[in-house]
């Protein structure tokens, strides 16, 4: 360590020479240099953080089911104004709507979460394709297991009465 120090004094002095600057005057310039890079460190270890920080929300977001939403919307709308051209609405709404009804109602048993597929899901009652998509998003997002079924309640769509009548078809194992 001594042999550094020497070193740094004799850089110092021969600075201080060729600038024509006191060698307090250096010492003060390297401090400043100094807090100057690391600023621009911490700087630069905030914005990496902010950056990761925007990855977990987005990976949040999947699962919640924010931006699938939006593309969903459009794509209702758009199919809908198909329907509605051809007349044929009605009739479609009420063939979906007894169709899966009546699927529903086949639903016996309790289903585990931590092994339900998304098929299997969309044959509980009150569990549609899109929030399917999100549990399965969400079990995944959790690591593949989820302890209890409160955890549920973080995924879009599902609050505490949601969660009551899920609660009759779903358990954690």
């Amino acid at each position: 360590m001594p042999k550094v120090a020497t070193a740094m004094m004799r850089l110092l002095r021969a600075i201080s020479t060729k600038l024509s600057l006191t060698r307090m005057e250096v010492i003060i310039i390297s401090f400043l240099l100094g807090f100057l890079m690391m600023g621009l460190l911490l700087k630069k270890h905030s914005a990496s953080l902010s950056r990761a920080e925007l990855l977990e929300k987005k990976r949040h977001e999947q699962f919640i089911g924010t931006e699938l939403d939006n593309v969903l919307a459009v794509e209702d709308s758009l199919y809908e104004a198909s329907l509605a051209k051809s007349n044929k609405v009605d009739t479609q709404k009420s063939k979906e709507t007894t169709k899966s009804s009546s699927e529903k109602q086949r639903f016996a048993g309790k289903l585990n979460y931590n092994e339900a597929t998304e098929e299997e899901l969309i044959d509980v009652p009150g569990i549609g394709p899109v929030m399917a998509e999100r549990l399965v998003r969400f079990r995944a997002y959790k690591g593949g297991r989820v302890e209890t079924l409160n955890a549920l309640l973080e995924v879009k769509g599902i609050g505490q009465k949601k969660l009551g009548q899920l609660k009759n078809y779903l358990k954690v194992e």
